[in-house]
């Protein structure tokens, strides 16, 4: 299988079909995001906890959101959380710039939006506690679900947690 070398600005051609196409999708098919709930630091680190786990504290957490859309579900954790920091990346421009002007309206100055391929995810934006890919992996092929754990693996703080969910 091909793999996609996690390298800034080096992308394989099959990569780059498979995002011409899912950006495609999102042009034709608009996707409304909702909080998830499951999908919460607090919920998360609670679950963690039971389970034995030391987990990071929710409420001053780095958090990223992969496949934000138009930041649904990621500024509500923002809202809940004003001593965090929340980091959104997503292809469908359209979407983060409803994302950008809600969290305007919304006065967060805790959350940064990004507007790109997962693969391009700035260096400066660091490490973080929680990862979150809620629905993403369904929707997407194989070699962009390899970048999503290439991600994780990279970016994932030591004690961080990712939740990934997906559809069945």
């Amino acid at each position: 299988p091909s793999q996609i070398v996690m390298q800034e600005g080096a992308h394989d051609t099959a990569g780059d079909a498979a995002t011409a196409e899912i950006r495609a999708s999102y042009r034709a098919v608009p996707y409304d995001s909702r909080p998830c709930a499951n999908s919460t630091p607090a919920r998360i680190a609670t679950i963690a906890r039971l389970m034995g786990l030391d987990a990071p504290e929710p409420s001053t957490a780095r958090v990223l959101e992969i496949a934000c859309g138009d930041g649904g579900n990621l500024l509500p954790m923002a809202v809940h959380a004003p001593q965090g920091w929340f980091v959104g990346i997503d292809l469908a421009s359209d979407a983060i710039a409803v994302a950008r002007a809600m969290a305007r309206e919304l006065g967060l100055a805790n959350v940064e939006l990004i507007d790109g391929d997962l693969r391009d995810l700035p260096s400066e934006v660091g490490s973080f506690d929680y990862i979150v890919a809620h629905g993403f992996y369904s929707w997407v092929p194989a070699a962009v679900r390899a970048v999503l754990f290439d991600t994780i693996r990279a970016r994932l703080a030591p004690q961080g947690i990712a939740f990934v969910s997906h559809n069945v």
